[in-house]
């Protein structure tokens, strides 16, 4: 009999939820309301705040679809951590733009998300490290194709 739990997609579904119970233990002991996807994606507006980012940044960096995003923002903008304003030179396009309450929350953001990342790294080497990530990389792609 075949056992599932040795597939690559189970694998990465395992990693995926444990991924979401990591952030949703944190959100209980920080008492807020950030989900994982959320967390990153402040985090990504946090390590590139000296620049303009639009919704089209965010799809294409996080490889989700745009009713994906818009329904995150809608969220983060709901719960006051972000705002959309109109670009000076497009005002078609609208930028996202932090808030003060999420940059009051900056240093406990980073640290959850960098002390997740530092745990998954945990017990590789940095040459096995390099070598996982290229054999992902390589899944990337191989789903990628297949979503051509």
């Amino acid at each position: 009999m075949k056992d599932y739990r040795q597939e690559i997609g189970f694998k990465v579904r395992v990693i995926h939820n444990g991924i979401d119970k990591y952030f949703d233990k944190k959100r209980k002991e920080n008492n807020d309301n950030i989900p994982r996807g959320q967390g990153m994606t402040l985090k990504y507006l946090m390590e590139n705040i000296d620049r303009p980012v639009y919704q089209k940044d965010l799809e294409d960096y996080f490889s989700l679809s745009g009713a994906t995003v818009t329904n995150m923002l809608k969220s983060l903008e709901k719960n006051g951590y972000i705002k959309r304003v109109a670009d000076l030179n497009d005002a078609r396009l609208k930028q996202i733009v932090l808030t003060e309450i999420a940059l009051e929350r900056e240093e406990r953001i980073r640290t959850d998300v960098d002390r997740l990342e530092e745990g998954l790294r945990d017990n590789f080497t940095s040459e096995e490290l390099t070598i996982f990530r290229q054999y992902l990389d390589r899944v990337i792609q191989n789903i990628d194709i297949m979503n051509m």
